[in-house]
């Protein structure tokens, strides 16, 4: 039971007002009201969670920086996460999957050392999630903030 969002070439648009083209860009404030059994994930960090009952809850994002509307992330499911304090790196998946993750969580950081030092360039982003979702239509997907795969 997940919910994602594939806005790629032109989806935002069917969601979203807004000028869905690579060449336009938006700071966009996103905020999901869900069930308290799901956990809500996008291209920022939470920046705050309101219970309105025992039930449901707003999960606010801190609103990024500008970006084509394609890069758009939303994900709504059950899921376990297991976070590195290396640029705040989090793991989604299943909640019976969540071992499969042990190695990338060791690695990840490794690789994002490598290439920063490699390019001169450092990762800009407050954060970086990686997503399981089964059966995601591609094979994987990348976003600000939040990297897709199956």
């Amino acid at each position: 039971n997940v919910i994602s969002t594939v806005f790629e070439p032109r989806g935002a648009r069917n969601v979203l007002p807004c000028w869905d083209e690579p060449g336009f860009k938006a700071q966009i404030s996103l905020s999901i009201k869900h069930s308290i059994h799901y956990t809500a994930i996008s291209n920022m960090p939470v920046k705050e969670n309101i219970k309105i009952d025992n039930e449901t809850i707003w999960t606010i994002f801190q609103q990024s920086p500008p970006m084509s509307t394609y890069h758009l992330a939303i994900f709504l499911g059950i899921f376990d996460g297991m976070t590195n304090e290396f640029k705040n790196m989090t793991y989604w998946t299943q909640p019976d999957k969540l071992e499969y993750f042990e190695f990338t969580a060791e690695i990840s950081p490794l690789i994002i050392s490598a290439l920063e030092n490699y390019t001169d360039i450092c990762f800009s982003l407050p954060k970086l999630d990686s997503v399981h979702i089964p059966a995601y239509p591609a094979e994987a997907n990348e976003h600000w903030g939040a990297v897709t795969y199956s």
